[in-house]
């Protein structure tokens, strides 16, 4: 048998559970006005419609902890950085202050004394009036390091870039000691050698640049 309440029939044993409202206690629908049930009675959908999930990190749940591990790896990451950095940064340092060195001899008394009897050779007259070669300078940009520990640079004859020679220079290290600063000779462009020679080196047999822009191979 079953009870009538209020027009409702309330279910008895296994009688038949019937609702006028077409709701539902329990997890079987159909559900008007978007109403989700649970153990007694229909409640509403905390999210609206337009919020199908719920606004937080994955479905609600709280973010994720850096655990101690990951704390001490990003440690390490950032102290690796840091080393580095400063390895670098030694190595700049280490260079400009070798770079330095290498200009603080090229432009030493004794190197200088080295580049004018060098002139001397190619222009007996060299550094006088009547001399072809009148002025020089160094290339302070070419000055460089060579594997050997020598020091390579460019000398430019009367400020002109073509009339040059390149020279390198040596200290030996003999005995203990290191010796007296050395020249390798003069290695000279052919611009300045027909300059001071023009008979053996005649503007006819001036080489040409090579059509692909490379350096010619005299250079």
């Amino acid at each position: 048998m079953a009870s009538h309440t209020n027009g409702e029939e309330t279910p008895v044993g296994n009688a038949a559970y019937t609702n006028p409202n077409n709701t539902a206690p329990y997890a079987h629908g159909p559900y008007p006005n978007n109403t989700a049930p649970y153990a007694y009675g229909p409640y509403p959908n905390p999210y609206p419609a337009e919020q199908a999930t719920p606004p937080a990190y994955g479905h609600g749940r709280p973010a994720r902890r850096k655990t101690r591990l990951q704390k001490t790896l990003t440690a390490i990451g950032i102290c690796a950085l840091a080393i580095i950095l400063l390895f670098m940064e030694g190595r700049i340092v280490e260079h400009e202050r070798s770079l330095h060195d290498a200009k603080y001899i090229a432009h030493s008394p004794e190197a200088i004394a080295i580049y004018e009897k060098d002139m001397k050779m190619l222009d007996p007259k060299a550094l006088t009036k009547e001399g072809k070669i009148k002025t020089y300078r160094i290339d302070d940009d070419s000055v460089k390091w060579t594997p050997m520990g020598s020091i390579t640079l460019i000398i430019i004859v009367n400020d002109n870039p073509e009339l040059n020679f390149n020279e390198d220079l040596d200290r030996p290290y003999m005995g203990g000691e290191r010796k007296p600063l050395k020249g390798s000779g003069p290695a000279t462009s052919w611009e300045l050698n027909h300059l001071v020679n023009p008979k053996e080196f005649p503007q006819e047999h001036a080489p040409v640049a090579p059509e692909d822009g490379t350096e010619r191979s005299d250079q």
